[in-house]
């Protein structure tokens, strides 16, 4: 995998985890939700990531970190489609859930791209 396409997925992955800060006021209100409400659909994504990336690896290691990578980018951008146009904030919050298991799932196959990467520099 060339590094650009890393780059460009590593970009999209901090995107989609910290974009949602700025706009949490107003999604609050137009999603019937208090801030703290919000600040857990953020929260939870983010624990999702950290808790399944650690187990979503062996799937990298099984099915081939390419097919893995494409797996998990298509129900990034799914989730992502989806919660554009969430009614309510506990829908926003299970797709948030959903979209960092989807960042779990990409992050170690991106990772194993980058070292055979750094592997063929040196």
């Amino acid at each position: 995998m060339p590094i650009h396409a890393i780059a460009a997925v590593s970009f999209v992955l901090f995107l989609s985890t910290q974009l949602g800060v700025p706009v949490l006021p107003a999604l609050a209100g137009q999603l019937g939700a208090d801030t703290s409400g919000m600040a857990a659909t953020l929260s939870a994504a983010l624990m999702t990531l950290v808790l399944l990336q650690f187990f979503s690896g062996i799937l990298a290691d099984r099915y081939g970190r390419r097919w893995v990578l494409v797996s998990g980018a298509f129900l990034g951008g799914i989730t992502s489609l989806l919660c554009a146009v969430a009614g309510h904030w506990q829908l926003l919050l299970i797709l948030r859930i959903l979209g960092g298991a989807a960042d779990a799932i990409v992050m170690p196959a991106l990772l194993g791209f980058t070292a055979d990467i750094a592997k063929g520099h040196h």
